[in-house]
């Protein structure tokens, strides 16, 4: 393998891994729509491995992905934009 496609394959992981940690994010707060994020941290990282820990990522690596997506999800429910 060359380092050029060494390269593609570690960036493409990290882009699936990413993708991952959103949508573990935004489901997660689907589900806890009523919750704070500390209240649901420590239940989000017992449960990261279950859901994307295949990828290789630990939590600590990859918590702060997960936030930004709830943090998201929560400025959309704010502000209206999201639909129940």
């Amino acid at each position: 393998m060359t380092e050029r496609s060494t390269a593609t394959t570690v960036s493409a992981r990290s882009r699936t891994v990413i993708e991952c940690a959103r949508t573990y994010g935004v489901e997660a707060r689907c589900h806890h729509f009523d919750r704070d994020w500390h209240e649901v941290r420590a239940a989000l990282a017992a449960g990261w491995d279950r859901a994307c820990g295949h990828y290789g990522a630990d939590w600590c690596d990859i918590e702060p992905d997960v936030h930004a997506a709830w943090q998201s999800t929560v400025l959309r429910d704010t502000a209206g934009l999201t639909q129940r």
